[in-house]
């Protein structure tokens, strides 16, 4: 807690730049990762993290609507992957025409 207290003002500034979308998380993660002049920045994030990790568990132990909520948003989830890999596999993935009818195939 007191490594978090002591980054706040950079822990600020990383949030701010994530909500702003002037970064996103792969490249702050890659600079901070690249550079030990920013493990303390590092240390207190993945800190930080944690903290938000076991709210979300606690959560989702004492809430069984939140976990059925999550259950669909992972079932849509899989069947909109289910159904991109067979649009793919549909003429070697790749759409030959803007309408349904032109994309069908004839045997």
């Amino acid at each position: 807690m007191l490594l978090i207290k002591s980054q706040k003002r950079e822990i600020i500034r990383v949030l701010l730049s994530l909500i702003l979308q002037h970064n996103t998380q792969a490249v702050i993660v890659k600079k901070l990762s690249s550079h030990k002049r920013n493990i303390r920045l590092k240390s207190a994030l993945w800190e930080y993290n944690k903290i938000l990790k076991t709210i979300h568990i606690l959560n989702l132990i004492n809430d069984e609507s939140l976990r059925q909520k999550l259950r669909r948003a992972r079932n849509r989830t899989e069947s909109y992957h289910q159904l991109q890999r067979i649009i793919r596999k549909v003429h070697d993935g790749l759409f030959r025409g803007n309408k349904t009818i032109d994309n069908c195939v004839y045997i």
